[in-house]
């Protein structure tokens, strides 16, 4: 009996004290009931209420300097809120491959004759599936990498398939240097899909972990014939890769875009070398004289603008040129 009264005159002390005059306390609790979080006790949860707030500062602050003018995206409350940098950073597995491996493949030529449009939306052609979410599964390259096959079989096809996540965590592990929800690259998983093929979303579901491998041959949609790699750090390819072929695979360093909402990303704090977090570059364009990409993120669609980010464009921001990539199939 004695430890319940301690342990309801805890609760009650821990909510006295976040109601008080915190300003930040009924976001706390919309946030905890709109991502579902609970926490294994009351410190840890005093803990991530501390994070909390601290992050709210943080985006108050920039979102005062872009009601100024000064800055050209807008932050906002994330699924992500409750966690440190350090941690936010952990979440971001995407592991890069050398420019040594990526020689060996093929590279993007544009024809003599070729016109790269001033702008396009892959969406509106029809070639993106929806917005999908990674959850807590460290497996960003396998959405990447379904999300440009997706495109490529539109394209070929005329009709849109989402293809299966789940299989190239499943199936596409070590041999390739890919592990599943603790990470991996785009172009040994488009090396596994051109080995084996692809099975469709709804006959090999997402599961959020790493599961043994149950691929069904008799289910394959598609193979690829060949992959293809953009010129390193070569923006115009890159533009003329989304404006001529489809949707590419891109990576970033995605540690500055915690609390991204709306805008066009812009940040002199992310790395342009350090890669961490794969997804899938749809479209560009420009708007009041900002060049901008379209990036389908895979963290589901209340994250950033009904889950894309719009990225300035020209100047290899967060190192999105890096290491682009696609398939041909």
């Amino acid at each position: 009996m004695q430890c319940l009264v301690v342990f309801l005159v805890s609760i009650l002390a821990l909510t006295l004290v976040q109601a008080g005059t915190n300003k930040y306390h009924q976001q706390w609790l919309q946030f905890k009931k709109e991502h579902m979080r609970f926490y294994r006790s009351l410190d840890d949860e005093s803990r991530r209420y501390d994070i909390f707030q601290e992050n709210l500062q943080k985006i108050d602050e920039h979102n005062g300097l872009y009601d100024k003018g000064l800055k050209t995206f807008k932050m906002g409350i994330t699924q992500f809120a409750d966690l440190t940098s350090e941690e936010f950073k952990d979440f971001l597995t995407f592991k890069p491959s050398s420019g040594v491996e990526r020689k060996a493949r093929t590279l993007f030529q544009v024809s003599g004759n070729a016109s790269v449009p001033k702008s396009i939306d892959w969406r509106k052609k029809g070639a993106v599936t929806n917005v999908k979410d990674q959850g807590i599964c460290g497996a960003c390259w396998a959405f990447s990498v379904t999300g440009s096959l997706e495109g490529a079989y539109y394209l070929k096809h005329k009709k849109l398939v989402s293809f299966s996540e789940q299989q190239l965590i499943d199936c596409a592990t070590e041999k390739y240097g890919l592990f599943g929800c603790n990470g991996g690259e785009l172009d040994p998983a488009f090396q596994y899909i051109k080995e084996n093929g692809a099975e469709t979303e709804s006959n090999y579901p997402f599961e959020m972990n790493d599961d043994q491998c149950h691929q069904n041959n008799s289910l394959i949609v598609t193979k690829i014939k060949s992959i293809v790699d953009v010129e390193s750090k070569n923006e115009d390819a890159l533009v003329a890769a989304v404006g001529l072929v489809g949707p590419i695979s891109v990576a970033i360093d995605a540690e500055p875009i915690q609390f991204y909402r709306s805008g066009i990303f812009q940040s002199e704090s992310c790395s342009q070398v350090e890669l961490n977090h794969a997804v899938l570059a749809v479209g560009y364009g420009s708007k009041n004289g900002q060049d901008y990409w379209i990036i389908k993120n895979s963290w589901g669609t209340e994250f950033g603008e009904n889950g894309y980010i719009l990225m300035k464009r020209g100047v290899n921001q967060c190192g999105i040129a890096l290491q682009p990539s696609y398939p041909v199939l």
